[in-house]
């Protein structure tokens, strides 16, 4: 006994959706689909790369209005010049995703009013999230000795130090060198 639609044969359904798909394709259009496919592939490349592109532009502009930077180390004497280190908040206030590295490597440290950029050849360690939520916050340490920073500014005294973006500057935090 057989059971409906379980014959061995094809069905006319069946084949007539096989004759179909056969003959939708001609020989012309195949041979052009081949032909091209390296610069079909070359196309939709570049159509994914610009739409990575303007994400990424869209969450620099996102950044900007969203930001704020809190210095919040209770560290204020520091007795060596290559080991200062203070702690930092990053606090996202706004409605998108922020990527920590890119805040880490556009930091600038203005230390008595001056701004100093990253050091290029320092090498950022980073082993963490790839992006955090809105509405949270992500804490890390920032030194001093990771900018370029002439040694006569770190000189013995009262400093001030501030961290800045490029849309955000943080609290003003006092420290002395010994």
């Amino acid at each position: 006994m057989t059971l409906p639609n379980q014959s061995p044969e094809p069905t006319a359904v069946g084949a007539c959706s096989s004759a179909v798909a056969v003959h939708i394709i001609s020989p012309a259009c195949l041979y052009w689909v081949v032909r091209h496919r390296t610069t079909l592939m070359k196309t939709f490349t570049t159509i994914l790369l610009l739409a990575a592109v303007l994400s990424i532009s869209h969450m620099a502009r996102a950044a900007d209005s969203s930001l704020e930077l809190v210095l919040s180390d209770d560290h204020v004497v520091f007795t060596t010049v290559t080991n200062i280190s203070m702690a930092m908040i990053f606090r996202n206030v706004g409605e998108t995703n922020l990527a920590p590295y890119k805040l880490l490597v556009d930091l600038s440290v203005v230390l008595d009013g001056k701004a100093y950029q990253r050091d290029p050849k320092r090498i950022i360690v980073y082993n963490g999230v790839l992006w955090f939520q809105p509405r949270t916050g992500w804490r890390d340490h920032v030194s001093l000795s990771d900018y370029l920073i002439p040694p006569e500014a770190l000189a013995s005294g009262r400093h001030t130090v501030t961290l800045r973006d490029a849309a955000a500057e943080s609290n003003t935090q006092t420290i002395f060198i010994e």
